[in-house]
This record gives structure tokens, sequence and C-alpha cells, in this order.
């Protein structure tokens, strides 16, 4: 027992001599070769889906040809059909529902890819994809740290890559990690007091406003009204071009975009939603009122929990904060609103890279800084719930699926139900991480603003 207790003691004594950088070196070492087989077995497994991007593609070939996407989804079916690609080995998906749902800059910024074929196209979108994904944590941690430390940033970034979430993203060529980089992007520059940039990089965050739309509660408590006045601009702009790409009128696009919102179906019409609608309907919620139900909580507790302790900032009211709290309550909101509008939100698992700022703000040195000597046991929270959302966003969906679905496999009345029940419950890791970090982030917000 002695010998067991001296190895033990030896062992964490060693441990606690290292150094950050050698945790962060062996981090690197273990999370590159992961990082490189999720890349791949996404490539791979993108090949054979044929489902968001086919979506964005579709699109912008049918704006090359003068067409209006919006309408083509909304009124005409057959001319959807003209363009839709065979569908691959692994699914068959019916183009005609899944309705182009980002604003219209989206398809504008796309347009290049429109003289491409869909499988060209479609290897370029991956490729853009995971230069947003390595290049978020770097604009992160040069926004949440005027002094980041590059091995934390490769370790974020390889992290980034190797997630469950990102995994997803990739393997569906979603539009989620274009969102996140211009949003990271927009706060960047908010910092750098750049309004018209920050305004610029948020509008095209905001074409995936299920995402990212929260985030202008942000940019209007603080009052930083140029930059959400330029953000609209941005996205009229982006009207305006693909008005005149589809022989339209402005009035006419909007028109359509809102009919073809209005005609498809309201809430998760898929199963597998991490966000709380999900859960909801797998308890036997009907998904329009599933949807409303989340929506609802989440206005509540944004109205309820969150903005009574911003009143003083949204009204200019002088505030007396010490050293550093002011800025990290700027942070917590920003984070709050990302992670509230994942959980109250319709989200798949695709929309979860964005926990990565999370991960990213409890891990950077600034933090350590502000709260090491007035609030260490608020400091140690934040670190560990970033260590966990982390960890638990590498398990393999194989274990997910190994150790939770087959005891709840049982309760299923039939294979809809199953089916149902199978891919709500794999995206556990998601709905978990979600939650974990705005409870935490709200705890912290009421125990730095007492």
């Amino acid at each position: 027992m002695g010998t067991a207790q001296r190895f033990v003691g030896s062992t964490v004594s060693w441990l606690r001599s290292k150094t950050l950088d050698f945790y962060l070196v062996v981090s690197i070492i273990i999370l590159a070769p992961l990082s490189i087989l999720s890349i791949y077995r996404s490539f791979i497994v993108s090949r054979d889906f044929l489902y968001d991007f086919e979506v964005f593609h579709v699109a912008t070939r049918l704006l090359h040809d003068g067409e209006n996407p919006y309408r083509a989804w909304g009124e005409n079916p057959d001319l959807l059909a003209e363009y839709k690609q065979p569908a691959g080995p692994l699914n068959d998906v019916y183009i005609e529902n899944l309705p182009l749902y980002n604003l219209p800059l989206f398809p504008v910024v796309l347009y290049p890819l429109s003289g491409l074929t869909h499988d060209n196209a479609e290897t370029v979108w991956f490729v853009l994809q995971i230069v947003m994904a390595a290049a978020i944590p770097v604009i992160v941690m040069h926004t949440f740290d005027d002094r980041p430390n590059p091995l934390l940033i490769a370790a974020l970034a390889l992290l980034l890559l190797a997630w469950l979430p990102t995994r997803f993203t990739l393997k569906v060529n979603q539009a989620a990690l274009f969102a996140i980089v211009f949003a990271v992007l927009a706060l960047y520059f908010d910092r750098k007091d750049r309004p018209v940039w920050a305004g610029v990089c948020l509008g095209l965050a905001l074409t995936k406003y299920t995402l990212t739309g929260p985030l202008i509660v942000y940019f209007i408590v603080f009052r930083r009204f140029k930059t959400v006045i330029w953000a609209f601009l941005t996205n009229l702009a982006g009207l305006l071009v693909f008005s005149l790409m589809a022989h339209k009128s402005m009035f006419a696009v909007v028109a359509s975009y809102v009919n073809m919102v209005s005609a498809a179906t309201f809430g998760n019409s898929f199963p597998g939603a991490a966000s709380l609608d999900g859960w909801l309907q797998l308890l036997g919620v009907e998904s329009r009122t599933a949807a409303m139900v989340g929506l609802l909580l989440g206005i509540a507790a944004g109205v309820g929990l969150i903005l009574p302790r911003f009143w003083r900032d949204l009204f200019n009211r002088g505030r007396s904060d010490p050293p550093g709290v002011g800025l990290l309550r700027q942070d917590i909101l920003f984070l709050l609103l990302s992670a509230m509008g994942l959980f109250f939100l319709y989200h798949r698992g695709y929309d979860f890279p964005i926990l990565i700022l999370f991960v990213a703000f409890a891990s950077s040195r600034w933090l350590s800084e502000v709260l090491a000597n007035s609030d260490s046991r608020l400091l140690h929270v934040l670190q560990g719930t970033g260590l966990f959302v982390a960890l638990f966003l590498l398990v393999p969906q194989s274990i997910i699926e190994g150790v939770l679905v087959p005891p709840v496999s049982a309760l299923a009345a039939d294979s809809t139900q199953l089916y149902v029940i199978q891919s709500t419950v794999t995206a556990i890791p998601e709905a978990v991480s979600s939650l974990v970090a705005f409870g935490v982030l709200l705890w912290a917000l009421y125990r730095i603003d007492r």
C-alpha cells in the first residue's frame, strides 16, 4: 500500500511540475492524428451524401440561369427537379424538402461555385470549411487575449477539427463554420473599434441567422448601432445583387422568401435535433408546439435572466466595474447568447462547433489574469467546464450509439419511433454541452455582477 501511495504521490508531483506548454504539446500530439482522421472520414462520407450543400449549389446555379431560388423552392418543384443531383448511396434526399433558409447574401457569396460541377464545388467548399475551422481559434484567441499562446491556438484548432459536431458539419457540408468565422470576426473588429468591418462581418454571419441571430442583442445592448446598421446594409446589398441576378424586384424576392418559409414545416421535420425542441418531440410533443415552446422559453430566459443585468449598458448609464470586469461581462454576454441560441432554438449537431468559443474563452490567459486574484473559484469552474465541453464533444458517435441507444430503443413502438429515438439520443453530447455552458455562463454573470 505504501508503494502504491508513493507512486501516486510521485506521479502527481511530476504532473504538477510540468508547464502548460508541456500539456499543450501532448494535446497537439494526441489531437493531430484525430483531426486528420476526422477530416478524411468526413470527406469520404460527404462524397456519398447529398444534403445541405446540394441546396447551396443548386441555388447558385439557379441564380446563374437567372432564376429566383426562393420561388423555385416555394412554388416550382419541377424546376428543382431539373437541377438536383442523383441521390447518393447513403441517402435519398428530396431537395424540395430542404428549402434554402439562408438570406440572399449567402448564395451571392457562393455564386463563383455555380460554374463548377457539383462534385468539384463540394470539394472546394469542403476545403474552405477546413480553412475556416482552422481560422476560428486564431481569431477568437486574438479577440480574448492580447498575448495568445501559439500552442494553445494550435491545440484548439486541432480540437475543433476532431470534434463530433465539426465532423457532422463537414459531412453534410453545412454553413455553420462560415457563420461562426464571420461572427468571431465581427467581435474581433468590434474590439478594435472598427464598426464598418464589424458590421460587414456580422452581416455575413447573419446569413445563417438561425445560428447567429441572437448575437445581434450583444451589439444592441452595448450600443454598437453603427455595426448593426452596416450589418443591415450588407444584407441589403446582398439582396440587391440577388434580385438583379434573378431578374426580380427586391420586394418580389422578399415575398418569395416569406412564402417559401411559410410553406415549410415550422419546427423540426428531421429527427436528431440537439436543441430543446428535439427532446420535447422525443417525449411526444408535436413538432410545431415543441418549436414554439423552445422559442418562448429562450425569449423568457433572455428577457428574464440575462437582459436585466445589462439595462445600464443599453441606456448608457455609467457603471463602475473593477478592472477587466467590464470586458468580462461583454464576453460572457456574447457567449451566453450563442449557447442560449443552441439550446432553445432548433439546431442539429452541425451547428455546435460554435461552442469552441466558450472553450477558447475558458482557456484564455486573459481570463486567468482577471480572475486569478479576485475570484479563483469562478476561474476554476469556467476552466473545468471548458475542459468538460472540449472532451465530451470528442466522444465518438459509435460509443454514444453503443452505450445509450440500446437501453432506450426498447421504448420504441415502431420503426419510425425507433429512428426518432436513436437519432435524438445520439445528440446527447451536443445538448448537454450547450446546456452546461449556458448554465455556467449564467452563474458567472450573476457572480461577477453582484
